[in-house]
């Protein structure tokens, strides 16, 4: 009780200056603390209620009612959770999202796919060779009457030691591979794991399995070089060269065309459905498109190399002619060297010509940025009604509530158990019709407001990418559910009805729910913390700056949505850098399977060398002979690379904002041409022999 009703303390600021009111002093002092005005609690509910409730007061009246028992009563029926307190498995959460973490061992794996295929590509030729030189001793065994199968293990019985020694060596050498991969992404590539530290950890386990599959590959490499190097008759083996047999009685095989046609219709098929369909992302489907043009190319080129080895000679031999008979002879020596160029080339050039140019297209609604320039975050909530934040931004402003949670995106390497919320206007969105096409704009922001039963809420995914790798959940009809806790602790079913249909976008990471269903769950996520500022892309980086220094109070921090984009893309660009530089190790891989390739037919042709002197021609035109010969090798490999990867591109660059520079690709095939040829010409004059009348004597 005061005598003077300034003199009251009602817990909370006011100013005593607006209770200067003589009538309001009469009042006090006849009635004292009696209340003006009784209302109705329906009537005083409908005037004052708000969003954080309509009850600031309770009584509690009847007989037998004490201070206790309704301190009883209210501990019975009263939990935490009701009360907004809520406990979080921290540890188990934690534990959760690391065990479903991105895995690299996988990734590395991939990306080192066409490095081990080269590989094996070489073991595979190195023990045809080895198997070479010993023909007459395998044609003598199965002469004597030992049977194939036992002629077979006893000489994979004789490479086992040596599979067994590289397998563990590899293993040790591959430890040693991982630590240069993961110092490239520390130094080199941090944007693929967000500038996460990563350290290199090794179990004895995990260096025994690689060993093992290291051990198998071999095994398998070595033991269908073996079965094809014993297929033929005893007879071939101690009389002639078996790999010339082999080319001439199974050349211009039918099969080898079909299943190249076969690729080639899987090619145009899947092409043909990518074009159509147009998926988030085209970047896979035309890759495999490419890949599949690359076996009907392999395929098409053995055919050939095939239907080559029947002919017996020419009428008019020159040297071009000669080439490609020599060509033909050692078909599977030829495909092979082909096959690891090409794979090398599909690779370089494909990944080289995949990096997108975010800026384009940028200014379209229906692009990742929804056509607006600027996106904007602050600290504090800015307590501003939307017509008011565009007088404040001096801009056209759409304003988002957000509510905070894990990063579902590619910059986080864990697994996100509760992606952040962005309450968005739904009804704007689709109006702008942004992040969508026009038709599909108002059917995409409608599935926001779709009433779902059991209270559960509707929500959009930020992108294809994070439903894909950040979330790994369904969206749609049949969409998967997650669960979070609004502001009483009541569980909410959230359910992924759809995904904005954009690869990338300013919502990676996120999910999107309807404004009013956000500010019925979190109630207290007053004002707005995100927005999405429509200005033109020209003039965003202006904007970004001035809205940093006018609302620095607020915490502001704006970025264009083209850099917000290339944030995101990093991640992305860091990983076909990578695949690059693999790339460029098989293409290392496949020059050196040309070098061997080249050493070993002028060692088995000595006498074919000498008799070419014999006959009169010159050493510069046996030279150009054998540079013509083998650089058809490398040539023919570079261009089926390079044409299966301009079949991949070019649907990208038409289709998406893929971008690519014509004077690189041209510069890295030149390049790759010198340096092959480069090598070949060394290896060529380096294995030549000195005195070719040896060899023809040696006959």
């Amino acid at each position: 009780d005061v005598e003077n009703c300034r003199d009251w303390d009602i817990g909370m600021p006011m100013d005593k200056t607006l209770l200067a009111d003589k009538a309001n002093e009469d009042y006090w002092k006849q009635y004292g603390q009696t209340p003006k005005l009784i209302a109705t609690f329906k009537a005083g509910k409908d005037l004052w209620g708000n969003r954080f409730g309509s009850v600031t007061a309770v009584r509690f009246s009847g007989p037998g009612v004490t201070e206790a028992s309704v301190r009883d009563q209210l501990r019975a029926k009263l939990s935490a959770e009701r009360l907004g307190l809520h406990f979080l498995p921290v540890r188990q959460q934690a534990l959760r999202a690391v065990a479903q973490a991105t895995d690299f061992g996988g990734l590395f794996v991939g990306m080192s796919f066409f490095l081990i295929i080269a590989a094996l590509v070489l073991l595979g030729l190195i023990y045809v060779f080895g198997l070479q030189q010993r023909t007459a001793e395998l044609g003598l065994l199965l002469a004597v009457g030992w049977r194939l199968r036992r002629v077979r293990v006893l000489f994979m019985v004789e490479t086992l030691p040596a599979a067994l020694c590289g397998a563990a060596l590899g293993a040790l050498a591959g430890a040693g591979y991982a630590r240069l991969l993961l110092a490239g992404l520390a130094h080199w590539w941090p944007g693929a794991v967000a500038g996460a530290e990563i350290h290199f950890h090794a179990l004895p386990a995990t260096l025994a399995e690689g060993a093992t599959i290291a051990f198998l590959c071999a095994f398998f490499t070595l033991l269908i070089a073996l079965w094809r190097g014993t297929s033929s008759t005893p007879r071939e083996m101690m009389t002639a060269d078996a790999s010339t047999s082999v080319a001439i009685a199974r050349g211009g095989s039918w099969w080898g065309l079909l299943l190249s046609l076969l690729a080639l219709l899987c090619a145009v098929a899947t092409g043909v459905w990518a074009w159509v369909a147009q998926p988030d992302n085209p970047a896979e489907s035309f890759f495999s498109v490419g890949a599949l043009l690359l076996m009907a190319e392999l395929g098409a080129y053995g055919w050939v190399l095939g239907r080559l080895s029947r002919r017996r000679g020419t009428h008019h031999p020159r040297l071009w002619k000669i080439a490609l008979m020599n060509l033909a002879r050692r078909r599977g020596r030829s495909m092979s060297v082909a096959a690891v160029t090409a794979c090398g080339c599909f690779l370089v050039f494909a990944v080289s010509a995949m990096q997108e140019n975010m800026a384009l297209h940028a200014d379209r609604r229906d692009s990742g940025t929804g056509g607006f320039g600027v996106f904007a975050q602050t600290t504090i909530p800015v307590l501003d009604t939307p017509a008011k934040l565009r007088e404040r931004f001096g801009v056209d402003t759409l304003p988002l509530k957000v509510r905070d949670g894990d990063d579902a995106g590619c910059l986080n390497l864990n697994h996100a158990q509760q992606p952040r919320l962005f309450g968005v206007d739904e009804k704007k969105l689709a109006k702008l019709g942004a992040f969508a096409q026009d038709s599909e704009a108002a059917a995409l922001w409608g599935l926001l407001d779709q009433p779902l039963p059991d209270g559960i809420v509707p929500a959009l995914v930020g992108d294809s990418n994070t439903a894909q790798w950040g979330l790994q959940k369904r969206t749609g009809e049949h969409g998967d559910l997650l669960s979070y806790r609004d502001e009483s602790g009541r569980e909410v079913k959230v359910k992924l009805v759809g995904q904005l249909p954009k690869r990338l976008s300013l919502f990676q990471g996120s999910l999107l729910v309807s404004e009013e269903i956000f500010t019925s769950l979190y109630p207290s996520e007053s004002g707005f913390r995100a927005f999405l500022v429509d200005v033109p892309t020209a003039e965003a980086t202006a904007t970004a700056a001035r809205l940093n220094k006018d609302l620095a109070k607020y915490g502001m921090e704006a970025t264009t949505a083209v850099d917000r984009l290339r944030q995101f893309y990093a991640v992305e660009s860091a990983y076909l850098a990578m695949f690059l530089v693999l790339g460029g190790l098989g293409l290392v891989l496949g020059t050196g399977g040309t070098g061997i390739v080249v050493l070993r037919n002028l060692f088995e042709r000595r006498a074919e060398i000498g008799l070419f002197h014999a006959l009169g021609y010159t050493p510069s035109t046996v030279t150009r002979l054998l540079l013509l010969e083998h650089g058809a090798l490398v040539l023919a490999g570079t261009i089926l690379g390079t044409a299966a990867s301009a079949a991949s591109v070019l649907p990208l660059i038409l289709l998406s904002s893929t971008v690519v520079s014509l004077p690189l690709q041209a510069t890295l095939l030149a390049a790759i041409l010198c340096a092959n040829l480069a090598c070949l010409a060394v290896t060529v004059l380096v294995g030549m022999p000195r005195n070719p009348v040896a060899g023809l004597r040696e006959e």
